[in-house]
């Protein structure tokens, strides 16, 4: 309808915006599906950019952070793992001629061997 300069279109979002669950059946191809296909700029409307915002803030955006932060988090655990194996320990002489490793102590390399095996189990 319209009413002097303000006018109001009724857009069926079945056919701009399918569901993509339904696989079991042949369906034709949504308006966006196209857009992509197709890389036609002239399909680009405000309606259908406003559609891909809304669905890119209400869902994409929340599963691109949740992926970013999962790989974050395994990059870390693999670096710690990494950086842990390779440490060196240090070695020392004593009076008789003979080298001794020592570490920083039964604590630091309990610690050592738990994120070690930890990290190894995750990554």
């Amino acid at each position: 309808w319209s009413y002097g300069n303000v006018s109001c279109l009724l857009h069926p979002l079945d056919q701009l915006d399918r569901d993509f669950y339904d696989d079991s059946k042949q369906r034709s191809l949504s308006v966006i599906e196209i857009m992509i296909k197709n890389n036609n700029p002239e399909l680009v409307h405000p309606i259908i950019t406003s559609l891909i915002d809304t669905k890119w803030k209400f869902f994409a955006n929340r599963i691109l952070i949740r992926r970013f932060i999962i790989t974050f988090l395994y990059l870390l655990v693999f670096l710690g793992t990494t950086i842990l194996q390779q440490t060196r320990r240090e070695t020392t002489e004593d009076e008789n001629d003979m080298k001794s490793v020592s570490t920083d102590g039964k604590f630091y390399n309990a610690i050592h061997k738990i994120i070690f095996r930890v990290g190894r189990i995750i990554v």
